[in-house]
C-alpha cells in the first residue's frame, strides 16, 4: 500500500475542505453584512415600496445620557396656590379642578398662548414656568401637555408633565389639569452617542411595528422613564413614533437611542395627528 499517496489524498481533502469551510464563512459574512447596512440606508425605499408615508428622516446621530431624577411631592407645595380651584391628589399625581365661576376660556388662535401665561402664576401652578408644550402628547381636543425638559429634550412620560383638561362639552373650555414633576436631575453616566432617525424607523419597521399602507405621522426625541426605585427615577433618551394605521388607530412607539431596541410598553388609541 502506497502509504505516501494515501497520506497527500488525506491532506489535499482536508485543505479542500478548509477551503471550502472559509468560502462558506465568508458568504455568511458577506451577506450578513449586506442585510445589516441595507436595513438601515434602505429604510427609505423599503418605504416607498411598502407605501408607508413618512416625514423627511435624518441619519444625524445626536448624543444622550441615562437621567436619574427624584419625583417631586407637589401636594406638601399646594399651600401656595389660590382657593379657585379643588386640589386633590392620586397615587402621586396632583388634579386640579377649577370652580365653574372660573375656566379657563381658550381661542382658536392662541389657545397655547393662554396656558403659557397661566403657567407663569404662581398661585395657580406649581413651578409652571419649568413645563414648555409638548404637542405630540395631546389627545385632541381633550387635553393639552406640557413637558419638562433637560437640555433642550423633552420628558415624553407623564412623571414630568402638566396635562391641561379640557371639559367634554367644550374643548374651548379648561376645567382642570394633572400634573406630575420631577427635581434633582442628573446623568448618571457619560455622554453616549445615539442612533439616528433612520436607525430607529429601521428598527421599527423589521420588527413588524410599521406595516404596510400605514403613516409615520412624527419622529420625536425626548426622554422616557424605565424604572423607578423609591422615589428616584431612571430615564433614557428615545425616539418617539407616532403611527396611524390604515384602520385609523393610531400607535405611539419607543425606541432606545441608545441600545436601539424596542421599548415595550408603548401607547395606543392615541389621537396625536
Amino acid at each position: 500500500m502506497n502509504y505516501r499517496r494515501i497520506e497527500s489524498i488525506f491532506l489535499l481533502a482536508f485543505f479542500l475542505l478548509n477551503l471550502y469551510l472559509c468560502s462558506v464563512l465568508y458568504a455568511n459574512s458577506k451577506a450578513n453584512n449586506i442585510d445589516s447596512s441595507s436595513s438601515a440606508d434602505d429604510i427609505i425605499t423599503i418605504l416607498k415600496r411598502e407605501k408607508i408615508e413618512a416625514p423627511v428622516l435624518s441619519s444625524k446621530k445626536e448624543e444622550g445620557y441615562y437621567l436619574s431624577a427624584d419625583t417631586t411631592d407637589l401636594f406638601k407645595m399646594t399651600d401656595q396656590l389660590t382657593d379657585d380651584q379643588t386640589i386633590t391628589e392620586n397615587a402621586g399625581v396632583l388634579l386640579s379642578r377649577f370652580n365653574q365661576k372660573a375656566p379657563i376660556e381658550l381661542t382658536k388662535t392662541n389657545n397655547v398662548e393662554v396656558l403659557q401665561s397661566l403657567l407663569k402664576q404662581k398661585d395657580q401652578i406649581i413651578d409652571g414656568t419649568s413645563y414648555t408644550y409638548l404637542p405630540q402628547a395631546n389627545q385632541k381636543n381633550k387635553t393639552y401637555v406640557f413637558a419638562q425638559q433637560w437640555h433642550g429634550i423633552p420628558f415624553f412620560d407623564e412623571s414630568a408633565q402638566l396635562t391641561f383638561l379640557c371639559a367634554l362639552s367644550d374643548h374651548q373650555k379648561i376645567v382642570g389639569y394633572r400634573q406630575q414633576h420631577i427635581q434633582n436631575i442628573a446623568p448618571m453616566r457619560d455622554e453616549q452617542e445615539l442612533i439616528s432617525q433612520k436607525d430607529a424607523i429601521s428598527t421599527l419597521y423589521f420588527n413588524s411595528k410599521i406595516p404596510a399602507n400605514s403613516k409615520i405621522n412624527w419622529i420625536k426625541l425626548a426622554y422616557s422613564k424605565i424604572f423607578t426605585t423609591k422615589n428616584t427615577n431612571v430615564y433614557v433618551p428615545v425616539w418617539v413614533v407616532s403611527i396611524a394605521r390604515s384602520n385609523n388607530m393610531v400607535d405611539i412607539e419607543r425606541v432606545n437611542a441608545i441600545s436601539n431596541r424596542l421599548i415595550t410598553n408603548n401607547n395606543s388609541d392615541m389621537d396625536n395627528k
